[in-house]
């Protein structure tokens, strides 16, 4: 009867030089042993070892994410915090893992499962309880923000317009004007001083790289000289180009700044949605009938040269064909004669292709023109 009072943790693994994995295995049993949690000796290595087990395999999961969680103000229980840097992806020269609605619900469906079990709520288990919990629920959170993110972006790329407009994106301010501006802002008050009137100067130049710090350095911006602030906000992963320029004292006037606002615009980068380019595609490629020799792959170049699109392929294997065919689409268009681009892009991969059978004949009987017959008996390399 005493030994099955007694409290049991699963065995530790990996010895005196356990993987990664197996570290924080054995620290996450260091843990609950300060919990004072443990399992009777019939218990723990069924029950015990799966609750273990399914701990460590969130923990790993989440490791290398702890930054994308706290960014969102997603709060990890404070014990879940201490276990970061086991699963160190960058010495295993790996991209870095993300995390996905696929992998939060494997790992969500585990620990609500463990949630569920009657012993969990015994009074000696109250600590380990709370803590799955709020890992569960800091899983379904992240869950939940992903999948917004994800219908998103479908409702978006099923759109006839883009997400972003450049109207929509732009914003002319004033600078606001003081005797004497921040030593943090001495760099670029000079560099406006050396420039004319309506002189953009590429402001994101002299702003810190870390992006909270940068934020706050716009937000305080305030110069000497009378200026105006042009932000483009491209709502992505190329973050808001701002340019500044001098005016005079009385402001400027409104048609110089709108003709600079215009000329900056316009050297903006365009996104289509794939819906539109999936219209243009289809429409193309009925319009010039069934024996056009155009593909896809030569309307998606034609499409981009035309609207400065540069919204990324769908796919990687995409991707690859969208770049083979734009630099192909370069020196061939040069020669004036487009269709060698199309008869190249057909045959692609077709090494039993009999269309060149005639210059391969012709060939060979070109070469057994200009090469001497080799004699039987030679015993070099020369001819």
């Amino acid at each position: 009867m005493a030994s099955q009072r007694e409290r049991h943790l699963p065995s530790k693994l990996g010895g005196d030089a356990p993987r990664s994995d197996q570290r924080l295995r054995n620290d996450l049993l260091g843990i609950l042993a300060a919990m004072n949690v443990g399992w009777s000796p019939d218990l723990v290595t069924t029950v015990g070892e799966r609750c273990v087990k399914v701990l460590t395999s969130a923990l790993w999961y989440i490791d290398p994410c702890h930054k994308q969680f706290h960014d969102r103000s997603i709060s990890l229980p404070p014990i879940v915090d201490r276990f970061e840097g086991y699963n160190d992806w960058k010495a295993k020269k790996i991209k870095k893992p993300q995390l996905s609605m696929e992998g939060l619900n494997l790992h969500l469906e585990q620990l609500t499962s463990l949630l569920n079990q009657p012993w969990l709520f015994s009074p000696s288990f109250k600590q380990l309880r709370e803590t799955i919990d709020a890992l569960a629920e800091a899983f379904n959170t992240y869950r939940s923000y992903l999948k917004q993110q994800s219908n998103a972006y479908s409702v978006n790329q099923a759109s006839l317009t883009p997400a972003r407009t450049i109207s929509e994106s732009i914003e002319l301010v004033p600078v606001e004007v003081v005797s004497q501006c921040s030593s943090q802002y001495a760099d670029i008050q000079t560099a406006l001083s050396t420039k004319p009137m309506y002189t953009p100067v590429f402001a994101n130049d002299f702003a810190p790289e870390d992006r909270h710090q940068r934020k706050n350095w716009f937000a305080g911006l305030k110069l000497v000289s009378p200026s105006m602030m042009y932000r483009f906000m491209h709502g992505n992963n190329l973050g808001t180009l701002v340019f500044v320029w001098n005016v005079p004292k009385e402001g400027g006037e409104a048609t110089a700044n709108a003709k600079l606002v215009s000329e900056l615009s316009s050297h903006q980068k365009v996104y289509s949605t794939r819906e539109m380019r999936r219209l243009y595609i289809q429409r193309y490629t009925r319009l010039s009938g069934s024996t056009s020799k155009s593909s896809k792959a030569v309307l998606r170049n034609l499409y981009r040269s035309l609207t400065g699109d540069i919204a990324s392929a769908r796919s990687s294997a995409e991707k690859e064909v969208d770049e083979r065919v734009s630099v192909i689409a370069e020196e061939v268009f040069e020669l004036d004669e487009p269709e060698i681009l199309l008869d190249m892009r057909r045959l692609n991969g077709k090494p039993n292709s009999t269309v060149f059978e005639r210059f391969w004949d012709e060939l060979s009987f070109y070469l057994e023109e200009i090469t001497p017959a080799c004699d039987d008996r030679r015993h070099s390399s020369t001819l």
